[in-house]
């Protein structure tokens, strides 16, 4: 049924993930950011009305087991193509966010033809030329949660995934989820492995520009004009790099465009998706 979700481990590479899996339609691969995989939110369940939504926890995040041999987002893109060919996700539509929007974008310029359309939302792996990306592991989890979005108080699911005082950020573990519900652990275990993943060089990969030059994926680019994390002029650098591009930017929104715009949010989704 439509709005709900199935939660289930599978395994690739012999590593252990949690997956959220819910909808009906053409599949949609959803690979989420820094903050792990924060539930079936409110997008995602308008999405699953038209889609058969994957969320995978990607290893290392939550409760998904971490293997000492992914230490890279090259790593890690190693491991989704081994997902989406053990999952049969061929042709499928994808979208990513921030560092999962990197894994996608690394995805298309090794595979340019591996997806039907991708979507890239507030990506990082591209480093812009007249701001910083904002350094989060030099920050509190407070702070970064503040960073987050434009306005917490209009944001209806900020409480729900930031709100924890202790650890607020990428805390929301999953209903359902057999493993390890302490906020502390998750948010802890979510900021090693983002360190390990995005550390050197800090948030981008020098070749990534040149490489998806050949990528014949139409891509959607999708960012928040006041993102405070990763600067909006990057959505132009991708487009630039991507020819079969474009770039949608919302308006009174930081980092989170699916949570603070969701309406906005998922018309677009679905108008590049149709």
């Amino acid at each position: 049924m439509a709005g709900d979700f199935v939660l289930k481990n599978i395994k690739v590479c012999n590593t252990e993930i949690e997956m959220l899996t819910g909808g009906s339609g053409d599949p949609l691969l959803i690979l989420h950011g820094t903050d792990g995989s924060l539930g079936w939110l409110n997008y995602a369940k308008e999405l699953s009305k038209h889609f058969t939504v994957y969320i995978p926890s990607h290893p290392g995040f939550g409760n998904s087991e971490k293997p000492e041999w992914i230490q890279t987002i090259t790593d890690l893109t190693f491991f989704y193509s081994w997902l989406i060919e053990e999952l049969q996700l061929e042709n499928c539509n994808v979208m990513g966010f921030s560092i999962g929007g990197w894994v996608t974008a690394e995805l298309l310029s090794v595979s340019p033809n591996l997806f039907n359309k991708a979507i890239l939302v507030a990506s990082a792996g591209i480093k812009p030329q007249n701001e910083d990306i904002v350094d989060i592991f030099l920050l509190t989890p407070q702070e970064v949660a503040q960073l987050m979005v434009q306005n917490a108080s209009n944001v209806p699911e900020f409480e729900k995934v930031f709100g924890n005082t202790e650890a607020p950020s990428g805390t929301y573990y999953i209903t359902g989820s057999t493993g390890n519900h302490n906020p502390q652990y998750i948010a802890d275990k979510n900021r090693e492995t983002a360190v390990r993943l995005c550390w050197k060089p800090y948030m981008f990969d020098p070749k990534l520009q040149h490489t998806l030059n050949r990528v014949n994926t139409p891509v959607q680019i999708i960012w928040g004009k006041n993102d405070a994390i990763i600067p909006s002029e990057c959505a132009e650098l991708f487009k630039k790099a991507i020819p079969n591009s474009k770039v949608n930017m919302i308006n009174n929104c930081g980092h989170l465009p699916h949570m603070e715009q969701t309406s906005d949010f998922v018309k677009l989704v679905r108008n590049f998706l149709k």
